[in-house]
């Protein structure tokens, strides 16, 4: 992964960028690892392409929620999954809805759309409900 962005450069030699799975892996025993793996390959490989994305377009906001690099790459990760399972209504629905979804993404105006309900969805979980200090009231 190399992105120029404006607010710095995202290169895959500035961490070890590890995918959902290979992440979930060193997290979940095998057994659990076995049960997600019915949510498909494109439910995998649609969080990291989520993720890809956010990281390219935001790539210096692990300095602003004071998390490490890879911090950041798995609380994208979680965001990603919860995002997606949200979207797809149901979890019956997932795995049909990631497999629809990376296929609409080849047209260039879902994609924008998507991307943007991502981006806004990325400003709401991180940013805009931190933001309102009256929840520590």
């Amino acid at each position: 992964m190399q992105k120029s962005v404006m607010t710095g450069t995202l290169r895959s030699e500035d961490f070890n960028y590890r995918t959902f799975h290979q992440n979930l892996q060193e997290k979940l025993s095998p057994q659990e690892i076995n049960s997600l793996n019915v949510l498909g390959k494109d439910f995998f490989t649609l969080i990291d392409h989520i993720v890809t994305e956010l990281l390219i377009e935001h790539t210096n906001d692990h300095h602003l929620l004071e998390l490490s690099l890879q911090e950041f790459l798995w609380e994208l990760q979680i965001f990603a999954n919860q995002f997606l399972r949200e979207s797809a209504g149901s979890i019956m629905k997932l795995r049909s809805f990631c497999q629809e979804c990376l296929i609409k993404l080849r047209n260039k105006k879902f994609y924008n759309q998507f991307m943007q309900e991502v981006y806004e969805a990325y400003t709401e979980h991180f940013f805009t409900r931190y933001s309102d200090a009256s929840y520590l009231v």
